[in-house]
């Protein structure tokens, strides 16, 4: 028969383990907590240097924490965003009204004593961005199949883009992204979405997509469209001179209307790139197939969900902070159809089509065996002669259920879902 004493030994060990478990629990709360409030203070002040290595510390002393690796890697692509937007303010960034070309549109801020850009300079400027968005991913892939909560108010995000160390609401992430529905982030809490592990995979999936359009890019000699023509993005940077300029307008008395059409056709005369750097080209390749495999794994979390809690990118019949877009059963199995269409025409199954050819373009070998680029020769047909196949051909009707299915406006979806 067990004593009093003997008792009390046998039941206090587990209690004691009871109070280990639950405190070791709430130390875990806590930290998890203190690792959101971190991404939280450093996104909306606009200080995301001392945000990554604050939230990196954390990732260091504790490598279980998914939402400090989440909230690092949001930091992390907030800043690569950052350092391109104060690498293009240093160079007199302008972009010209009605002419859109990648990387070159950002608004900021206007720097009236930029410094001397070169092609090279400009070159360094997409390969540090690539960089940097290749940290953002490694560090949101170490989460894995982790749960993840992080509550972001969107519209209080800021970054500083002339690098000055003042962040004013007028440097807000999402100004980044085109005009906004007139009131739909005007006051803080009003974008306030709750992010989870499918955005984890989905803003891995943009990394990737951003980085295969910059090795496509550097993968090219586009030196003489820079000489030429980017005088009109970086009017001060001591490029060659525009045909912008006042007093060119003043003199021939033409209006900036006929100007931006005269600019226009010479950039698309200027698309006719060489192949400088041909392994870029296969990275870019690789980084499209592993944005088609991010979409894949964020719509499977997506859909698995059990609760309906503002998210960026809801799933049927769960609640999402964008308001004007209604996802549905059927506009899902339709974006999932064109990932299958995607990754069969980078893999070289499917072939793509053109509207001049009854055979089909093998995508994969234009990233394998990468030829001249010549905007031109490629819409009139003579460029695609080289990747020409015969084989199975996406069909049309494919394209025509596709925007059924999102009523015409698929490519605004598909730039939101990735």
């Amino acid at each position: 028969m067990l004593s009093r004493k003997s008792l009390r030994r046998a039941f206090l060990v587990p209690a004691l383990l009871a109070v280990f478990v639950f405190v070791g629990a709430a130390a875990q709360r806590v930290r998890a907590d203190d690792a959101v409030a971190v991404v939280q203070e450093h996104l909306y002040a606009g200080t995301l240097k001392a945000g990554e290595a604050a939230l990196a510390d954390i990732v260091a002393k504790n490598g279980s924490d998914a939402n400090a690796k989440f909230g690092l890697g949001l930091i992390r692509f907030s800043r690569a965003v950052e350092r391109l937007a104060q690498s293009l303010h240093r160079y007199g960034l302008r972009a010209p009204q009605g002419i859109n070309m990648p990387f070159v549109r950002m608004p900021v801020p206007e720097n009236a004593t930029p410094d001397v850009l070169t092609y090279e300079g400009f070159r360094a400027v997409l390969q540090d961005f690539a960089t940097d968005l290749q940290s953002a991913d490694a560090v949101l892939a170490e989460i894995g199949e982790a749960p993840v909560k992080l509550p972001i108010d969107l519209s209080r995000v800021r970054i500083d883009m002339a690098g000055n160390g003042a962040v004013g609401d007028d440097e807000r992430l999402m100004s980044l992204f085109g005009s906004m529905e007139p009131g739909a982030a005007a006051n803080p809490g009003d974008f306030l979405a709750v992010l989870d592990r499918g955005d984890v995979f989905w803003l891995r999936g943009y990394c990737h997509l951003i980085m295969a359009s910059t090795e496509w890019f550097l993968a090219h000699d586009f030196k003489d469209l820079f000489e030429e023509e980017f005088g009109l993005f970086f009017p001060r940077a001591g490029i060659r001179d525009s045909f912008t300029r006042d007093e060119d307008r003043e003199r021939t008395g033409y209006t900036g209307f006929d100007i931006q059409i005269a600019d226009a056709i010479s950039i698309v005369h200027l698309i006719h790139w060489p192949v400088a750097e041909a392994d870029r080209m296969l990275r870019a390749r690789d980084h499209l197939l592993q944005m088609i495999a991010m979409s894949r794994l964020s719509w499977k979390a997506i859909l698995t969900r059990s609760d309906s809690d503002r998210h960026w990118i809801p799933g049927p019949g769960q609640t999402g902070v964008l308001r004007g877009f209604d996802v549905t059963g059927e506009r899902v199995v339709a974006w999932l159809a064109v990932l299958d269409d995607a990754e069969a025409a980078l893999e070289g199954r499917k072939l793509v089509p053109h509207w001049r050819f009854s055979k089909g373009i093998n995508l994969k070998r234009v990233f394998t065996e990468p030829k001249t680029f010549d905007l031109v020769l490629w819409l009139a047909g003579p460029g695609v002669r080289p990747f020409l196949e015969t084989g199975e051909v996406i069909s049309s009707q494919s394209w025509d259920q596709i925007t059924r299915a999102f009523n015409g406006d698929f490519l605004t979806y598909a730039f939101w879902f990735n």
